[in-house]
């Protein structure tokens, strides 16, 4: 059997379906390959294209089905339910309830931040015939969801071909979007997406962490005084000491799993309740 040499093109297909990182801030080198490999995306996988969150709501049909507002619900209950604990280190990640948990006071640091200075990244997705994944973002997506902050840019990468109503970013365009003062980036590729990264400080999502469960909560489960359905009977204290969260309902509303979400909103310093019609959430410290 005779062996053939692969093409270049044959060889770079091969060499992009592993995941590629690229420190490409620091490194000349580093930029030629990272651009190498964004035009090889580019010119035989997929290309991208800015499109506002609220676009891709109403453009993208699946949208709802992988982004449902019913998951930041069960963040909070694991958050609820993790909240005597302290740091999540990067090896307690694994278990859903821990890397939920984590993530949800990711979320309340982000929606604090959008509401004060606004996010420091921009969000990024690949959309393909039947699928759409927001990485990286997931805790953005949810955070500006929550917001209904449906005009916030995102970079859409097209593997299906499907955007015909605008241009495709160059290069430059791309990297300009996430060039901000005083951030690192680096970049992540494949064969099919170019993510940019933002070199992001675990220390300050530490620190969001002891400020939601320590600062908000005082390490407790929220006291609710009035009713709720017997489902949330686990994540709270009824009639309980009076700091940390507290939800009071009204009239003879009883709390439904859904009214978990806005608990979301809050950071201490920034916004410390939440009132409906229905119910009042607090925090007293």
């Amino acid at each position: 059997m005779r062996l053939t040499k692969p093409s270049i093109a044959e060889a770079a297909k091969i060499e992009y379906e592993k995941l590629q990182h690229y420190n490409f801030d620091n490194s000349k080198e580093e930029y030629t390959e990272f651009k190498l490999h964004w035009e090889y995306i580019y010119n035989n996988k997929a290309k991208p294209y800015l499109f506002t969150l609220g676009e891709i709501k109403d453009q993208v049909s699946f949208f709802d089905r992988h982004y449902r507002m019913e998951t930041i619900d069960k963040h909070v209950e694991f958050l609820i339910e993790d909240i005597k604990t302290g740091i999540t280190m990067p090896q307690e990640m694994g278990p859903q309830a821990k890397n939920w948990s984590f993530h949800c006071c990711k979320m309340m640091w982000l929606i604090a931040q959008e509401r004060t200075e606004g996010l420091y990244s921009t969000v990024q997705c690949k959309v393909t015939n039947n699928n759409i994944l927001f990485h990286p973002g997931m805790s953005r997506i949810y955070s500006l969801m929550y917001l209904e902050a449906w005009d916030k840019p995102v970079v859409v990468w097209d593997v299906g071909g499907n955007v015909t109503d605008r241009e495709p970013l160059t290069l430059e365009q791309h990297l300009n979007i996430f060039d901000i003062p005083d951030q690192h980036r680096f970049a992540a590729g494949n064969d099919d997406i170019m993510e940019i990264h933002i070199g992001e400080r675990r220390d300050l999502i530490n620190r969001a962490e002891l400020d939601v469960k320590e600062v908000l909560f005082q390490h407790k489960k929220p006291t609710l005084i009035g009713k709720c359905v017997p489902y949330l009977d686990f994540l709270m204290i009824k009639n309980g000491p009076e700091d940390g969260v507290i939800i009071e309902t009204k009239g003879d509303y009883e709390l439904q799993e859904t009214d978990l979400r806005h608990i979301l909103g809050l950071y201490p310093g920034v916004n410390e309740t939440y009132e409906n019609e229905n119910f009042l959430i607090r925090c007293s410290r």
